[in-house]
């Protein structure tokens, strides 16, 4: 009796042994834990009639957010430009400066513009050239001179033989009020002599400021323009007025615009300030009020002067380092005729 039933036991026991575990089945247990789990398409991929269709679907998700975080990823590194567009309601705001030049770098009485003629400037240099086939104008000739004799003028020559400032701001007033010497500066150009500015930005002062609009508020210019002192080459009588930040140079020769005589002219503004970053950033902008020392650039303008007048001194160099090699005397550059 006893050793039957050690034999039946001992067949139940392999029998047992023998019996695979139906929870631990390789190709059952992946698809359990899938249908417990918290997200719908997962789980109903074990189900035999969505199992394609959910699994083309997760699929599909998958590569559409690997594409967007790649799409993501590639912007950031790129260092893009960011735009941020704010508009502030202010009760004042920071009035701009004004810079006013006459049309007529100089005054037709001073002696040096009676001798030799006409002015023109320099940009008209290659009309002049033009103007020289013809033999019989021989005004071209002195107006020519005229340019590489103001060239050659230090700066308080040319501001003497200029436009006298007082007799050309005839009245200024600012808010009602007349305006004070501190916020007048003045400086000499070589297209359009002496010019005055309104407001321009010096060491230690601090810009004007406007809580009113309209008529009769902001600045208010009268200017005599002396068109009797005007030569008779001059192309256009009047006025340019340039406004710009106080702490920007005024580039006269390619903004503003010009004021003609013989009318009254009311000029109102809006304000749009574009701030752009710096590198890294992709847009490389520079900032040229952040400069400090002798060097400084004030401008764009100024900047690409400085660049081309640099550049025409190393070629300089390099042109005379290689006649020096050859044992012959310098060659000079000269403008192009």
């Amino acid at each position: 009796m006893d050793v039957k039933i050690f034999k039946e036991r001992k067949i139940l026991k392999r029998n047992l042994v023998n019996r695979p575990c139906p929870d631990k089945e390789p190709d059952n247990f992946g698809l359990a834990n899938l249908s417990d789990s918290s997200i719908f398409a997962v789980s109903q991929i074990g189900h035999s009639s969505y199992k394609i269709l959910w699994t083309v679907v997760l699929v599909g998700c998958l590569v559409g957010s690997v594409c967007r975080i790649h799409t993501v990823c590639h912007c950031f590194w790129q260092y893009p430009a960011v735009v941020n567009f704010q508009i502030n309601l202010r009760q004042e705001l920071d009035f701009p400066a004004v810079t006013v030049c006459n049309l007529n770098r100089m005054k037709i009485t001073n002696p040096l513009l009676v001798d030799i003629g006409s002015s023109l400037v320099i940009s008209e240099r290659r009309s002049l050239q033009q103007c020289r086939k013809d033999a019989n104008d021989e005004s071209d000739e002195f107006a020519l001179k005229f340019l590489m004799d103001y060239y050659k003028m230090e700066e308080n020559e040319r501001f003497l033989l200029g436009t006298n400032i007082s007799e050309f701001l005839e009245g200024c007033s600012f808010n009602g009020k007349l305006c004070s010497s501190n916020s007048l500066s003045h400086f000499t150009n070589f297209r359009y002599g002496n010019c005055f500015s309104f407001n321009k930005a010096l060491q230690n002062a601090e810009s004007l400021r406007t809580t009113q609009t309209g008529f009769g508020s902001g600045l208010l210019l009268k200017l005599n323009l002396l068109s009797v002192f005007y030569s008779s080459t001059s192309h256009t009588v009047g006025a340019k007025v340039v406004v710009h930040d106080p702490k920007e140079t005024p580039n006269v020769e390619e903004d503003g615009f010009i004021l003609l005589p013989g009318y009254e002219t009311s000029i109102s503004l809006q304000q749009t300030v574009h701030r752009r970053l710096p590198d890294p950033y992709k847009d490389h902008c520079f900032d040229y009020g952040s400069q400090t020392g002798g060097s400084r650039n004030a401008n764009q303008q100024k900047c690409l002067r400085s660049l081309v007048h640099a550049g025409t001194k190393f070629c300089e160099m390099r042109l005379h380092r290689s006649d020096a090699g050859r044992q012959e005397p310098p060659a000079s550059l000269q403008p192009n005729e």
